[in-house]
């Protein structure tokens, strides 16, 4: 028997993934329903495990971004920022479309971002010297505002998302992340984090 499949040190798929019908049920519910979603048990109870077999199941854009490494307030503004961009290429809208609707999004709120290409990816990078939770912020909304343009729905996974308030600047970014999830009607955020932390 390979323990491996059934057992994996990764993420669970295919004959390794079983039973949790009643969580992909309700997770299922709620993200067609636009319901925000968190998600909390100690390590290695397969949160992620989850998230990642009910998108797989029901198909929608999707972006994820493990937190688990961030040090600081910038390398969660530029997880956060690499998670939007992992949902606008899940969209299918062409590269084109896309930018030129984020120069005129954010030309219109006077905002310093450099919007273009790296490569065929899309660079979404804001001023060095701006706040990354005012980035964040803005970086959620007009992924929100692109979505309402589109009429389409979208999910962005936040793992690890107890490291935003282990860092001293976090307060600001579950502020910003917490005024989106008020408003969202297209995005619908899914949150992941661990009980067992001391």
């Amino acid at each position: 028997m390979n323990y491996e499949i059934y057992f994996p040190r990764g993420i669970a798929v295919d004959d390794a993934f079983c039973n949790r019908k009643e969580e992909r049920l309700r997770l299922t519910k709620n993200i067609k329903s636009g319901v925000h979603n968190l998600l909390l048990s100690p390590r290695r109870y397969g949160k992620t495990s989850l998230v990642f077999y009910v998108m797989e199941e029901i198909g929608i854009p999707f972006g994820d971004i493990d937190l688990f490494v961030a040090v600081d307030s910038k390398r969660i503004e530029q997880g956060l920022i690499s998670g939007i961009k992992k949902v606008i290429a899940s969209i299918g809208t062409p590269i084109e479309q896309v930018l030129e609707f984020f120069r005129n999004y954010f030309k219109d709120k006077n905002t310093q971002w450099t919007i273009g290409t790296q490569g065929v990816n899309l660079a979404l990078i804001p001023s060095a010297n701006s706040d990354p939770a005012t980035n964040i912020l803005d970086a959620l909304q007009a992924l929100e505002s692109l979505l309402q343009k589109k009429k389409k729905r979208a999910v962005l996974f936040i793992d690890e998302i107890q490291e935003i308030g282990e860092i001293a600047e976090g307060k600001g970014i579950e502020g910003a992340i917490g005024h989106v999830a008020q408003k969202t009607k297209y995005l619908s955020l899914v949150f992941s984090g661990r009980t067992d932390i001391h």
